[in-house]
C-alpha cells in the first residue's frame, strides 16, 4: 500500500472532493494493494482504519462529528495535540466543523515541532454554490469576536491544505491563519478558500521574530480587508502562486511591516499570477479604491509577474518616515483595471504609486496595460507631481511597455500641478509606452512625445487593431503599418481571431515583432540555435539544430492563457507557411520526447506530407512542393483534415491519444527528432478551423505577404 510517509513532520491529510465519495487523490490515492480501493482514508468501504494509515482521523479517533450543529473545536483540537505529539498526519474527512475559539497548531516555544496540516478541499467556492455541502468546511458561527480561526507556531515545515475556513456568524474573525509572535519557516498553505476574515494570512512579531520561506499556492479569498500581512522582524523568500482574493473597499491586497515595531519587513516577496477583485461600493459605480502593495519602510525585494487586478486604486504606497527604506517592488506582465469614486481622494489612478518622503525606493512596472472606466470630470491618466497624482517623492519610477487604455476621455482634464512648461522629474521615466487615448496622459504626453520613451498615437486604430498593434515591440513605419491592420481586419471579418491562440508573422520588418505572439501577450518565441532572419521574408532554419520554441504545452492549454486556450483535445488546428519550395524536416511541432502521442508537421518526407495532431496515427499524402500555408485541423477524436493554400487535400480517421507534453516550435518537432531545413513566413495554431477558415486564413496570410514581396 501506497501512502503519505511524513519525515520528521506532522500532517493532516485529506481528499479533493471533486471526485465525490469514494474518490481517493494525489495524498493517499495510490493504490498499489488493493487496500485503499473505495472511501476516504479510514472511512467507509476503505478496509482501513487510521491506523493502519498511520493517520489521525478527527472523527472516528476522536469525536468530531461536522455535522454543522456541534462544536468539534475540542475534538480537532485534541486530534492536532495528538499528532504534533506523535509525528502523525492529521485527517479532516469532508463535513461542516463549527469552532468556538481558534485552533491552535503549536506554540511559541516550541521550536522543535514540525508539522503539516492536510484536510479536504473546498478550493473555489462561487456565489451560489451551498457551503453546506461537500468539502471540508472549518466555520465560526459565534456572535464574538475571534482573534483567528488558526493559529499557527510551529517553527518549520508545516503544510495546511485542502479546506474551507469561513466565517458564517455575526462575530468579526480578525485573522483567518495567524502566525503569532514566533519565528515560522516552511510554511506550505494549499488549496485554502477563506471566507469573511478581516486579514486572510497574517505573520504577526511582537519580540522580534522572523518568517521565512511561507509558500502559498491555490489560495482565495473574499470579503477580506487584506490578503496578506508581515509584522515580522524579517519576512522573505515568501512565494505566492496563483492566488486571489476579493477585497472589501479601501482594502490592500499585500501589506508590508505595516505599524511593525522595527520596520524591518526585509528580504523578498514573489506573487505569481494574482488575482484581484475590489467588492464595489454599496450602490456605487464599482470603484473599491484598493491597494496592491502597502510597505511601511520596508526593505524588501518584491516581484508581482502576471495576473489581474480589477478595481484597483494604488498600485504602490510606501509609507514613509525616517529610515530611508530602499524597497525594489517590480510589477511586470500584469493587467489592472481601474474605476474611479468621483467623491474620493482616490481619483482613477490619484495617488498611484506614492513614495513617501525620505524613502528611496525604485519601483519598476513593466509590461503591463491599464484600462481606466472614468467619469467625464475627472483626468484618466494625469500624472501629477508631489500632492497630486503620482506622488515619487524621493523615490524612482521606471515605467516600461506599458499600455494606457482610456476608455471615456475627460470633458476637461484636470490641471496638472506639475509644471507642464518643465522637463518631468529626474526620478520618472517612461520607456516604450502607449496609449489608445492621447488626452488620458494629460500634460505629460507632450514629454513622451518629445523623447522620453517611444510613444504611439492610436487615436488612428480600431478597438480591435489597437491592441494588436500595440504589443508589437518595434513600431512599424506608416506602410507596414497599413499591411499589419489589413491583416487584422481581414482575420477579424473572418472571425479567426477568436479561433487562435497563437499567430506569428515571421516575415515582418524586424525580428522581435517576428517572435511576438499578435493574439496574446503569453508564448512570444525564443531563438535556439540562431536560425536566421530576413526582414519581409521570415527565418530559414539549418536542419540540425535550430528552431524557435513558444513555451505553449498542450497538457497545460487550460491554465495557461486567459480566459481559457482554444486549442483543446478534440479541437486542434495548426499552421505553417514555409517558402522553401523542397524543404526537408519537420516545419512545425511538439519538443516532447515520449512517443505516446505526438503533434508534428513535415511539409515533405519521403515524397509525402504527413501530419500529427494529438495522435501516434499519421495522416499523409502527395506533396511535390512544400511552400504554401499547409492547416492541419482536428475536428472530433477520429478526424483529421489537411488543407494547403485554402484548398483540402484528404480528410482522414487518426484517432486522438491525448495531449502532446512538449512546447510547440516552429523549425522543430517529431518529439525532438527533426529539425526543418528552409524558411519559414507565418506559423500559429488554435481551435479546429474549418475549410472556409482555411480560405480565409490564406487570404489573409497572402495579402500581408505578397505586399511585403515574401510571395
Amino acid at each position: 500500500m501506497v501512502m503519505y510517509r511524513p519525515i520528521a513532520s506532522v500532517d493532516i491529510a485529506g481528499v479533493f472532493n471533486a471526485g465525490g465519495p469514494g474518490t481517493l487523490v494525489d495524498t493517499f490515492g495510490q493504490d498499489s494493494g488493493g487496500m485503499c480501493k473505495k472511501g476516504p482514508p479510514g472511512g467507509s468501504g476503505s478496509g482501513t482504519t487510521s491506523a493502519d494509515l498511520g493517520i489521525i482521523n478527527v472523527k472516528t479517533d476522536y469525536g468530531a462529528l461536522g455535522d454543522g450543529v456541534a462544536d468539534d473545536t475540542a475534538a480537532i483540537q485534541a486530534a492536532i495535540d495528538a499528532g504534533l505529539a506523535n509525528r502523525k498526519p492529521v485527517y479532516l474527512p469532508a463535513g461542516r466543523y463549527n469552532i468556538s475559539s481558534p485552533l491552535i497548531l503549536g506554540s511559541n516555544d516550541e521550536t522543535s515541532a514540525t508539522g503539516t496540516i492536510r484536510g479536504w478541499s473546498m478550493f473555489g467556492i462561487n456565489d451560489g454554490q451551498d457551503l453546506n455541502q461537500g468539502g471540508t468546511v472549518i466555520r465560526y458561527v459565534g456572535t464574538a469576536t475571534l482573534n483567528c480561526m488558526i493559529s499557527l507556531s510551529l517553527w518549520r515545515a508545516c503544510h495546511l491544505h485542502d479546506f474551507s475556513l469561513v466565517n458564517q456568524g455575526s462575530g468579526v474573525v480578525t485573522y483567518g491563519i495567524l502566525m503569532p509572535d514566533s519565528n515560522i519557516s516552511g510554511v506550505h498553505l494549499t488549496r485554502i478558500s477563506i471566507w469573511n476574515c478581516g486579514t486572510v494570512i497574517c505573520q504577526m512579531n511582537v519580540n522580534g521574530s522572523n518568517g521565512e520561506f511561507l509558500h502559498a499556492q491555490s489560495v482565495s479569498a473574499r470579503n477580506a480587508d487584506c490578503f496578506w500581512r508581515n509584522h515580522a522582524g524579517q519576512g522573505f523568500v515568501h512565494s505566492f502562486i496563483n492566488c486571489g482574493a476579493g477585497l472589501n473597499p479601501g482594502g490592500t491586497y499585500f501589506d508590508i511591516a505595516s505599524d511593525g515595531p522595527d520596520g524591518g519587513g526585509g528580504g523578498g516577496l514573489v506573487v505569481w499570477q494574482f488575482s484581484g477583485t475590489g467588492t464595489a461600493v454599496a450602490g456605487g459605480d464599482g470603484h473599491s479604491n484598493t491597494t496592491l502593495l502597502r510597505n511601511n519602510n520596508g526593505t524588501s525585494c518584491i516581484s508581482f509577474i502576471g495576473g489581474r487586478v480589477e478595481h484597483i486604486g494604488r498600485l504602490y504606497y510606501q509609507v514613509g518616515g525616517t529610515t530611508q527604506a530602499k524597497c525594489c517592488p517590480v510589477f511586470k506582465g500584469m493587467e489592472f483595471t481601474v474605476r474611479n469614486d468621483p467623491t474620493s481622494s482616490f481619483n482613477t489612478l490619484k495617488n498611484f504609486i506614492n513614495i513617501g518622503g525620505g524613502n528611496f525606493d525604485l519601483v519598476t512596472v513593466e509590461n503591463c496595460t491599464f484600462s481606466a472606466y472614468i467619469t467625464p470630470t475627472k483626468d484618466t491618466l494625469n500624472y501629477g507631481g508631489v500632492g497630486n497624482n503620482l506622488q515619487y517623492w524621493s523615490g524612482f519610477v521606471d515605467w516600461r511597455n506599458c499600455v494606457f487604455n482610456g476608455i471615456v476621455s475627460p470633458a476637461t482634464p484636470t490641471p496638472d500641478t506639475y509644471n507642464p512648461n518643465t522637463s518631468l522629474p529626474p526620478n520618472v521615466k517612461f520607456t516604450n509606452c502607449h496609449t489608445s487615448n492621447p488626452s488620458t496622459l494629460g500634460q505629460y504626453r507632450d514629454y513622451l512625445l518629445d523623447g522620453i520613451g517611444s510613444f504611439t498615437d492610436l487615436s488612428g486604430f480600431t478597438a480591435v487593431q489597437a491592441p494588436i498593434i500595440l504589443r508589437l515591440p518595434t513600431e512599424p513605419n506608416s506602410t507596414d503599418l497599413g499591411y499589419y491592420t489589413t491583416l487584422i481586419d481581414a482575420l477579424n471579418t473572418a472571425g479567426l481571431l477568436a479561433k487562435l491562440d497563437a499567430l506569428f508573422i515571421l516575415a515582418a520588418p524586424t525580428s522581435d515583432n517576428a517572435l511576438t505572439n499578435l493574439i496574446q501577450r503569453p508564448f512570444g518565441l525564443t531563438v535556439n540555435g540562431s536560425p536566421t532572419f530576413t526582414a519581409y521574408r521570415g527565418y530559414t532554419f539549418n536542419g540540425s539544430n535550430t528552431y524557435l520554441e513558444s513555451g505553449f504545452n498542450q497538457t497545460k492549454a487550460s491554465t495557461q492563457f486567459t480566459p481559457n486556450a482554444k486549442w483543446q483535445l478534440n479541437s486542434a488546428a495548426y499552421f505553417v507557411w514555409p517558402l522553401s519550395t523542397a524543404a526537408t524536416g519537420a516545419a512545425l511541432g511538439s519538443g516532447n520526447t515520449g512517443t505516446s502521442t505526438r503533434t508534428t508537421f513535415y511539409p515533405a518526407l519521403t515524397g509525402n506530407y504527413q501530419a500529427y495532431i494529438s495522435s501516434t496515427t499519421v495522416t499523409a499524402g502527395a506533396s511535390a512542393n512544400t511552400s504554401g500555408l499547409w492547416l492541419v485541423s482536428r475536428t472530433a477524436s477520429n478526424s483529421v483534415s489537411v488543407y494547403r493554400n485554402g484548398g483540402l487535400l484528404t480528410t482522414a480517421a487518426p484517432v486522438q491519444n491525448g495531449f502532446d507534453n512538449g512546447s510547440m516550435s516552429i523549425g522543430y518537432g517529431d518529439q525532438g527528432s527533426s529539425f526543418f531545413n528552409g524558411q519559414i513566413a507565418a506559423a500559429g495554431w488554435g481551435s479546429s478551423l474549418s475549410g472556409t477558415d482555411s480560405t480565409n486564413l490564406y487570404n489573409a496570410l497572402f495579402a500581408f505577404l505578397h505586399s511585403v514581396g515574401a510571395v
